[in-house]
């Protein structure tokens, strides 16, 4: 049996889903101007940001679906 999402959950969602969309939004610009990023000695690969493009994108279409 599925229960009804209570308000407060759905407006949990759509803070979930509007942050994991600035982070996409953001790998997605990364990418696009190919900005390098270091983490101490490492450097972050590109793919990387491929990877929590994809990733991020989908969560945020998930709580943008819950919502």
């Amino acid at each position: 049996m599925v229960k009804p999402i209570k308000q407060d959950h759905k407006n949990l969602h759509g803070i979930a889903a509007a942050i994991f969309t600035i982070i996409s939004i953001m790998h997605l610009l990364r990418i696009y101007y190919q900005i390098p990023v270091k983490a101490g000695l490492w450097t972050v690969p590109m793919t990387l940001s491929w990877f929590a493009f994809l990733f991020s994108g989908l969560l945020a279409i998930a709580f943008w679906k819950r919502r």
